[in-house]
């Protein structure tokens, strides 16, 4: 299980650009890579992330050299890949890998938002940091909305809603779910 968290330049997969890979896995290996991209940053973005288009101009990789970098980091194919609101994240990745010449990874998704729901089911949908609130207490995650931060604190929230593992919570998770396929 590889928890997955991406910064983009942008809301819209189809216009923006991934500017920032985070990931950490079950192991609690971690990666993270801020990207150059041609696609300016947004004032609104940066406000969010606190990424800029110098800090990416300055610290940030080549679109190719980060993504092929990425995956050597989630593994081969087939893999377990969560994201909070992974279908945002699953485009994301998808989009930035195909424009760089790759093929994204063979993979299941689960959604640490979908996971929350289930196991919380009075809880609104809820922003990470809501989910990390409830889950984890007021102490036990930062928000940055840094990439790397986001994919460790849906890492620690899953862990927490799943002692028996990401493995049981899918299997959970997707039971509860119609209709079947896609992002969980």
């Amino acid at each position: 299980m590889v928890c997955v968290d991406v910064e983009t330049s942008g809301l819209n997969a189809w216009g923006s650009r991934v500017i920032e890979y985070g990931a950490v896995d079950d192991a609690d290996a971690h990666f993270e890579c801020l990207v150059r991209q041609t696609v300016p940053v947004s004032r609104r973005i940066t406000e969010i992330t606190g990424i800029s288009n110098e800090m990416l101009v300055e610290r940030g990789v080549a679109p190719e050299h980060a993504a092929r970098e990425f995956l050597q980091f989630i593994g081969p194919s087939p893999v377990l890949l969560c994201a909070h609101n992974a279908g945002f994240d699953a485009l994301h990745i998808a989009m930035e890998l195909r424009r760089v010449g790759l093929e994204p990874p063979v993979a299941t998704w689960l959604d640490s938002m979908a996971a929350f729901q289930m196991t919380h089911p009075d809880a609104p949908r809820s922003r990470l940091a809501d989910m990390a609130r409830k889950v984890l207490g007021a102490s036990g995650f930062v928000t940055s909305h840094r990439a790397h931060d986001d994919a460790r604190v849906v890492r620690d929230c899953l862990a927490a809603l799943a002692p028996g593992g990401a493995h049981e919570l899918y299997e959970r998770v997707e039971a509860a779910s119609w209709p079947r396929g896609g992002v969980l």
